[in-house]
C-alpha cells in the first residue's frame, strides 16, 4: 500500500526524464567575474544545513577587496545589504534573459554605493533591499562593479556567484555557461546505506556500509549485503573535489541500477528557491542530525518538488522478495564527466520475524494534534515521510505555560506549521505584544544568522501562537527586556575614527538600530550583532549629542545618549 501511494504521488511530481540537461545554455557569453583563475570552495547543489548551495563560491586567495567585474553587459536590477545571507549583494540583469548575482561583497562601485547610501538615508536603516533606477547603473562586460569580501553569512573571504533565469528567478548551475575551470578529479564514494522501503525514514536507522576503493575509480562492497527487508531503498554518501583542492563539493549526477535497470537518476541543473529547503527530504535528515554526515536518498520523499529527478522507477525501490541476489551499480559524476562507480550485490534472507510497523500519521495528510494545553496543526505539506510523533508536556515548569516537547528536532518540517500553546493565566493587554516561544535553534540551522533563543508569538484567544519551522521543545515566556548596548564610543571624533556598538538581545532578534548625531541619521553597518561607523570628513564640527535607539522583535526599545566632539 505504501508503494502504491508513493507511485501515485510521483506520477504527479516527476519532471521529464533524461540523463542530461536539454537546455541550450549560451557558451562563452559570461566572463569570469574576477581576474584570477576560478578555484571553487563551493559548487551548485552542494549540501548545506536546510538548503542546497545555489552558486559557485570562488576563492579569493584568502583576501578581501579584490575587484569584481560584470560578467556581461547589463544593468543593476537589485541591490541588497544585509548582515545575514548574501551580505552586500548585486543583481546584474542581462539582455539575453539571465541575471548574474554577486554576493558577500565588501563594497560597491562608487555609483552603486551612492545609490545605496541614498536608499539607506531615506529608509533610515542600514539593511536595504531595493530595485534602483536601471538607467543610471548600466555596466559593460568586464567593467568593475564591486570589491570582494566576507559579508553576510560568509565565514571566509570569497565571491558567491550565481546565474539565474530572469523571468522565473530559478537559479542555474553556472558551470553550464562554460567557464575556464580545470577538473580531472572524480568524486569519492564514502558510504552506501540500505533502508526498509516499507517503513518511514524516521522510524529506522539505515544499515551503512563503507566500500573498498578498487582501481579505475571503482568502489566495491566485497561481501553480499544480506538484508531482512524484502523491499529496500538505498542511500549514498559521495563528495566531489577539484584538482589540487581539499574542499568538499557536491556531485552533479547520480544514477542507480539494479540488475542493469536504471531506477534512479538525478542532475543538479537548476533550482527553484521555493524548493530549497527540500534538501531535508532529498537527504536523510535524521541520520545527519544524529551522525553529522549526509546521505543522499536514492528515492523521492513526499512534499519534495525538486526538479533534479530525471529517472525514478518504482521510486527507487528494489524488490528482493524472491530471495535472488541482485547486482547494484551506483554511478556518480561531476559536471566534467569524471566518474566513480560503486558495485555490490544484495540479497533478502528472511529473519526470525520482522518487527511490526507502528501506526503512523501518513505524510501528505493534514491533522490536528491537540489537548487542553496545546494545538499543533499540520497541513498536507508538513512532512517528508510518515511520522509517529511523540508529544509530551511538563506542567508547572514555568509560570506562563507547560513545557511542550514537540517530538524532537531529528524530524524536519517541510513547511511552516501552526503551534498554539495555552496560557496558564490571564495575560494583561499591554503584554500581548511581548509573547515569545522559547525554543533554541543553533546558528548552523539558520544560514547566515545568529543562534536563536526565542520566536516571536502572537496572542490568539488565550493561546500563544506562531508558525514554526522546527520541532523540539517550546514554552511561552514574556519578553519585556530591551536590547542592551555595550558601547565603546570615543568622545573625540576625527575623520576615520571607528565607532563600534555591540547589542545583546536575550530572546528574539534585533529588529532596529538607529543612530543620530543631533538630528542627522548615521548609517552604521552591521556584522552579527556589532554595529560599526567610520567617521567621514564633512560632519559638522563641534560638540553634539549622539543618540542610539535599539528595538527587538517584540518592540522593546532602548535609547542611550553620548556626548561627542567632532574635530
Amino acid at each position: 500500500m505504501r508503494t502504491l501511494r508513493s507511485l501515485a504521488l510521483l506520477a504527479a511530481l516527476l519532471y521529464s526524464q533524461g540523463t542530461r540537461s536539454q537546455t541550450a545554455y549560451p557558451k562563452g557569453y559570461f566572463r569570469n567575474p574576477m581576474d584570477i583563475p576560478i578555484d571553487l570552495a563551493g559548487n551548485f547543489g552542494e549540501f548545506r544545513p536546510n538548503h542546497f548551495h545555489t552558486g559557485l563560491d570562488i576563492k579569493t586567495n584568502q583576501k578581501e577587496n579584490l575587484p569584481v567585474y560584470a560578467a556581461a553587459e547589463g544593468f543593476i536590477s537589485r541591490i541588497s545589504v544585509s548582515h545575514t545571507g548574501y551580505g552586500n549583494c548585486l543583481y546584474l540583469q542581462h539582455p539575453n534573459g539571465y541575471t548574474t548575482v554577486y554576493a558577500h561583497l565588501n563594497s560597491f562601485d562608487e555609483k552603486i554605493q551612492q545609490a545605496v547610501l541614498q536608499q539607506q538615508l531615506r529608509a533610515r536603516q542600514w539593511n536595504v533591499d531595493f530595485e534602483p533606477d536601471s538607467a543610471t547603473l548600466y555596466y559593460s562586460k568586464g567593467q568593475r562593479i564591486a570589491y570582494s569580501g566576507n559579508t553576510g553569512g560568509s565565514v571566509a573571504p570569497h565571491l558567491h556567484f550565481e546565474i539565474r533565469n530572469t523571468a522565473s528567478q530559478r537559479v542555474i548551475n553556472a558551470l553550464h555557461f562554460q567557464f575556464d575551470i580545470k577538473d580531472a578529479t572524480p568524486p569519492v564514494i564514502r558510504k552506501a546505506a540500505v533502508y526498509n522501503a516499507a517503513a518511514s525514514i524516521y522510524l529506522q536507522s539505515p544499515a551503512v556500509y563503507v566500500p573498498v576503493k578498487a582501481p579505475d575509480n571503482q568502489y566495491i562492497i566485497p561481501q553480499t549485503v544480506i538484508t531482512a527487508y524484502p523491499v529496500i531503498k538505498l542511500g549514498l554518501t559521495a563528495d566531489d573535489y577539484m584538482d589540487n583542492s581539499t574542499n568538499n563539493l557536491g556531485v552533479y549526477k547520480t544514477e542507480m541500477y539494479a540488475d542493469g535497470q536504471l531506477l534512479y537518476s538525478t542532475l543538479m541543473d537548476e533550482l527553484d528557491f521555493a524548493r530549497n529547503r527540500c534538501i531535508n527530504g532529498y537527504t536523510d535528515f535524521k541520520y545527519k542530525a544524529e551522525q553529522q554526515a549526509w546521505i543522499q536518498l536514492l528515492s523521492r520523499s513526499y512534499n519534495n518538488g525538486l526538479s533534479f529527478y530525471k529517472v525514478l522507477e518504482q521510486n527507487g525501490a528494489i524488490d528482493l522478495s524472491d530471495g535472488r541476489v541482485k547486482n547494484i551499480r551506483i554511478v556518480t559524476s561531476d559536471f566534467y564527466g569524471n566518474t566513480s562507480e560503486l558495485r555490490f550485490s544484495v540479497q533478502y534472507v528472511q529473519g526470525p520475524g520482522t518487527p511490526a510497523i507502528a501506526q503512523v500519521r501518513k505524510a501528505a495528510t493534514a491533522f490536528d494534534y491537540r489537548d487542553r494545553h496545546y494545538v499543533f496543526r499540520t497541513d498536507a505539506s508538513a512532512f517528508y515521510d510518515d511520522v509517529l510523533l511523540d508529544i509530551r508536556k511538563q506542567p508547572g515548569s514555568n509560570p506562563w505555560s507547560c513545557l511542550l516537547q514537540l517530538h524532537h528536532n531529528r524530524i524536519p518540517l517541510a513547511s511552516p506549521q501552526e503551534l498554539y500553546i495555552r496560557l496558564l493565566r490571564p495575560l494583561p493587554f499591554e503584554l500581548r505584544k511581548k509573547l515569545v516561544f522559547i525554543h533554541e535553534v543553533k546558528a548552523q540551522s539558520l544560514p547566515g544568522a545568529q543562534a536563536q533563543t526565542g520566536l516571536k508569538a502572537s496572542f490568539v484567544n488565550g493561546y500563544a501562537f506562531a508558525r514554526i519551522r522546527t520541532m523540539g521543545n517550546y514554552f511561552v515566556a514574556i519578553d519585556t527586556v530591551a536590547p542592551r548596548m555595550v558601547a565603546a564610543v570615543p568622545s573625540a571624533w576625527h575623520p576615520n575614527t571607528a565607532v563600534r556598538v555591540t547589542v545583546q538581545e536575550e530572546s528574539t532578534g534585533i529588529r532596529s538600530f538607529k543612530a543620530f548625531l543631533g538630528d542627522q541619521f548615521l548609517v552604521f553597518s552591521r556584522k552579527g550583532n556589532t554595529f560599526s561607523y567610520q567617521v567621514p570628513a564633512g560632519l559638522p564640527k563641534g560638540t553634539h549629542r549622539l543618540r542610539i535607539e535599539t528595538e527587538d522583535e517584540n518592540e522593546n526599545r532602548r535609547e542611550q545618549t553620548f556626548q561627542v566632539t567632532v574635530h
